[in-house]
This record gives structure tokens, sequence and C-alpha cells, in this order.
């Protein structure tokens, strides 16, 4: 107990100590996609400036050898008013054949609220489309591509199957993102040839760029991510396996197959994959055990049938000394919708993204919600936080309910060892309604049936156990949200809610908002539900009993909640 009450002081009084911290600020975390002649040099600026006190000293890392940042001398702002630091990232083609690379510049300062931080950089060689590029579909299907320019002004297509549209949202905004449609209108195997021409922009840009399209009875492979990205793993000395998952489904024809894997490493050993044929997986284990600091690569192929793919990827593992915990800057999120940088309430489950958490095995897990879990404690403007789950990239807790709005610190101990401190905006109401995901319905909400095991979601996307239906006028209903703040009776940090008289209710204005999928909800059809409170169900979780009115039109409905003029996200509901 003496070793968790030093811990604990430890951690107060380091926070106490960041109250005159500087405050670690970007003005963006991502840069490019920048197009780079082979063999060529080029560079950005990102501006950096300080939201505490005192004064930031940045030193930067990068996980590629071809991206590097240095600090300029402070001056006047181009981004906004104050004084900033201008970071310049600089881009070095040497050696890099054509394509497209991605590489993350962290910025550090130990002393600093919010730090680390990373920028996000991708770099497009030898110009921002391939020659030749091939789209792969099934007859009478379409397939796309995406590529940036930072100034072409115009991008044509010689062939009626090919289009060409802008992403971006509006003219002046660069890089501009666009996307290459092939549409086949052939049965059997084909091939037709059409040019992408690119003008209008820097030297390196101008191309006239040949496109196939293939139409193809055969299997597709389609991969999420694409095999156009990295898989990067990042692992202290002596942590266990890291384990991440590539999604695959055939977007063609026939009957795919996957096949052997072959797995390339050097050393051999730290890089295993698994494929999960039933899940649609392809898990891929980075183990860094007897690994010494310092990176890694790797590469598996997965052998198939497909008509496109061979199924190369490429694999970085970073091993890094045994280091404090890092949470992430904008990474203190509400548990129900996950948006970086939202405002969370007292009493809201949060999920705290970050690295180099739960060292000890694949996760801890315990429904007490204990103040120590697995060597882990997390603390709110120093108050020792309930958890419930760790692993080695994410934390959940629940958001103190004696935390005041404003800002507030969130700050990690592992072992005795306290991370850096990240901040997080706090109001005293923040309703998010608890969503789906992973299993096709992704953006309905939690909601049920009062009383049956049947759900208000498509048919299409079955849950074990309960029944998929659309909801009718009449039906009683119960969402599942977080967020919505303290209650009356007050509710207890890390207590379940009271199952009996008097039960935890959300005081004030409360309604149910029907069809205002965004922006003010006046005018909207509103609906006041029969109880609004905590949810015995678990810790933090609060339940909105409703009826469903009259007069919904349209299989999905958006739905909101309202709680003292504070708007939730919106989510679907099946109507019939």
């Amino acid at each position: 107990m003496r070793i968790i009450l030093k811990s604990a002081l430890l951690v107060v009084f380091s926070a106490v100590a960041l109250l005159a911290a500087p405050k670690l600020r970007l003005s963006t975390t991502t840069v490019g996609p920048v197009s780079i002649a082979i063999g060529g040099s080029s560079s950005q600026v990102v501006e950096v400036w300080n939201a505490g006190d005192g004064a930031l000293s940045l030193s930067f890392a990068s996980t590629e050898t071809w991206a590097t940042a240095s600090a300029g001398a402070s001056r006047p702002c181009t981004t906004r008013t104050g004084t900033c630091i201008p970071v310049t990232v600089s881009f070095n083609a040497t050696g890099l054949t054509a394509g497209v690379r991605s590489a993350s510049v962290t910025l550090s300062d130990p002393n600093a609220w919010d730090a680390p931080q990373s920028i996000a950089v991708v770099l497009q060689v030898g110009g921002p489309l391939a020659s030749p590029t091939t789209l792969v579909v099934p007859p009478g299907g379409s397939a796309s591509a995406t590529f940036s320019t930072n100034g072409a002004t115009t991008v044509t297509s010689d062939s009626p199957f090919l289009t060409v549209t802008l992403d971006s949202a509006g003219t002046f905004i660069f890089p501009r993102r666009y996307r290459i449609t092939g549409r086949s209108a052939v049965t059997g195997e084909q091939l037709q040839n059409g040019n992408i021409t690119i003008s209008g922009g820097a030297a390196v840009e101008n191309r006239t760029a040949r496109v196939t399209l293939r139409t193809t009875t055969q299997p597709i492979l389609s991969w999420t991510p694409a095999e156009t990205e990295r898989v990067q793993f990042r692992a202290i000395q002596g942590a266990v396996a890291q384990k991440q998952y590539l999604a695959y489904r055939n977007a063609g024809q026939g009957t795919l197959t996957l096949g052997a894997v072959q797995v390339a490493s050097v050393p051999t050993g730290w890089l295993k994959v698994n494929v999960l044929a039933q899940s649609g997986l392809v898990e891929v284990v980075a183990d860094p055990t007897g690994l010494a600091p310092g990176n890694y690569i790797g590469t598996l192929a997965v052998a198939n049938n497909s008509a496109n793919s061979l199924g190369l990827f490429n694999v970085a593992l970073t091993v890094l000394p045994t280091t404090r915990p890092t949470a992430f800057a904008g990474q203190v999120l509400n548990n129900a919708d996950y948006v970086p940088g939202d405002t969370v309430a007292p009493g809201a489950i949060i999920a705290l993204k970050g690295e180099h958490f739960f060292t000890k095995g694949d996760n801890a897990y315990d429904t007490t919600w204990p103040r120590d879990l697995g060597g882990l404690s997390v603390f709110v403007n120093g108050v020792n936080a309930p958890l419930y789950f760790a692993n080695y990239n994410q934390i959940n807790f629940q958001l103190p309910y004696e935390t005041r709005a404003g800002e507030a610190s969130v700050q990690v101990l592992r072992d005795g060892v306290a991370g850096n401190a990240v901040t997080v905006q706090v109001a005293d109401r923040t309703p998010r309604i608890m969503q789906w995901y992973g299993i096709g319905v992704d953006g309905y909400g939690i909601i049920a049936f009062n009383g049956e095991f049947a759900l208000p979601l498509p048919a299409s996307a079955p849950i074990p156990g309960f029944a998929n239906r659309g909801a009718a006028a009449g039906n009683s209903m119960v969402m599942y949200a977080i967020g919505l703040g303290q209650t009356n009776p007050p509710a207890l940090t890390g207590a379940p809610a009271a199952a009996a008289e008097p039960l935890q209710r959300i005081p004030g204005n409360v309604s149910v908002v029907f069809n205002a999928a965004s922006g003010p909800v006046s005018g909207a059809l509103s609906i006041r539900p029969d109880f609004v409170g905590l949810s015995p169900t678990f810790v933090g979780l609060y339940q909105v009993n409703f009826t469903v009115p009259p007069g919904l039109a349209g299989a999905f409905v958006p739905v909101r909640l309202n709680v003292n003029g504070a708007l939730s996200n919106a989510v679907l509901m099946q109507i019939r």
C-alpha cells in the first residue's frame, strides 16, 4: 500500500508542476502527399506554438531516413495570431524508386503537455500517378484509385470507361485529391487501355499515365489496409508480441482462396502470420523478444488465386528502449464514437490511446473497476480514476465525477513510472449515443426493444441471440449512451448504478430528437423520454427509455439526444 500511495503522490506532484508547463500545439499533423522527382528533394513547413507557460524545447525523430525535421527561430505565425516556431520537414528521394511512401515524424518535449505529437507525412516519388496503373474489375463492375497533386489544375481522361473526379472539398484546397474510376461494360476477360493526363502543375506532376482496365471473371482480392500501406509496429524492449489485422474480401467473382504465407525478416523469427479464414482476417504478429532497440523490416506474401494480387506487404517494427507509458495528444476519447479532440463529461467512459501501456500480456480486464489494473493507473487532475480494460495501446477508464469543466490533465502510471501528460476539454454534459462497430452496420445506435431480445437493425447484420426488425410507432425502446453527466441523487465514481428507487436520473430538460442528423434541432420531431439515468448494467453507462412516436418515415431514421441543450451525435435506427 505504501508503494501505491507513493506512486500516486508522485503523479499528483507531477500534475501540479505541469500546471506551469508549456503545451505543444501544431498547425497540422499531416503533410503531403508531396510530389517529388526521383532523386530530388523538397520540404514543407509546419508551425508549432506554445499554448502554456515556459518555453518549448523540441527534439525530433523520424521512422524513415528520407524524412527529417528541424526547428527555426521563432517568428510571427502565418496560420494564427501570436508567435510560432517554424518546423521544416525535409524530404530526400535519393535512392528511392517511384511510388508512394509514408513516414511519421515525432516532435517531443519531455516537460510539455500534449507531447510527444507526430506528423504523418506522405511522399509521392516520381509524380502523383504510377504509369502504368491497372484497375481490375468484374464484368459490369467498377474499381477506383486515388492520387494527389499539389498544384495541377487539370486532370483529364481520353477514354469513356475512365472517369476522373475531384475528391477535395474545394477548388483552392491543396493538395488536391483525385479519384480515377474504371467501369466495365463488357463480359468475360478483356483488357482496355486509356490515358490520364495531368497538367498545369509542377514539372514532376505534369504527365500522361497509362491506365489499364482489366475485366475478369476470376476472384479479385481486396485488402484493408491496402497493400501499398506499410504495416507498422512499435514496442518497447522486452514487451509482449504486438498484433495487427489485415481484412480481406473477394471483390470479384468465383471463390477466393488464400494459400501459404511466406514470411521474410531479419533477424528471422520476430514476424509471424496467421490466416483466420473464417473471419476474413490475416493476423500479423511482431514479437520484440530478444531484439535490441532499433528498426526491423520484414515482408509477408500471401499466396492466393485472385487475378490482381500477390498479397505482398512490408512490415516495420521499431523496438524502443524501456520507456515510460506514452499517451497520444488529442486521443482522450469518449467510448461511443471515438472522435479525436472531442469534449468529454464527468462520469464518461473514456478510451485513452497511446503506447507502452500494458506490457505483461495481451490485455488486462476487470469489471470491478479497480484503481490499479495490472500495474497501470490513470490520474485525471491528480485523481486516481477507475479502470476496466488495458492493452499495449489503449486504456479504458471512467472520468471521475469530481472532474471540473474546463481543461483537464490525464496521466498514466505504469509500475511506478509516470507517463506524459495530455489534456482534454471537459464539459458538464456531452451526450454520446453508443454505436455498433464491425458488424456491417456502422452508424447504427445501440438501441433495443424494451423487454425483448430484438434490435432495430437491418436483417443483413444479425447479432447472435437477437432478432432484427424495424421499430414502429408505440414500441417501447431502450437506448444506451455515455457522457450525460451527474445525476440526482449523485453518482459515485467507479460505483454501479442503483437498481431500485431512488434511481439516479438526469435532471432538467432531456429529449429524443428524430430526423435531425446534424446542425440545430429546432423544428425536428422531439419527444420526452420515459426515463433517463444511469443503467445498472455497466459503470458510467446511461439508458434512455422512450416510446417510438408516430409520423416517422423512411427505413433509416437518425436519432439524437438533447440533454439540457447539449446535443449528441446522430445514430441510425431501423423503422418500419
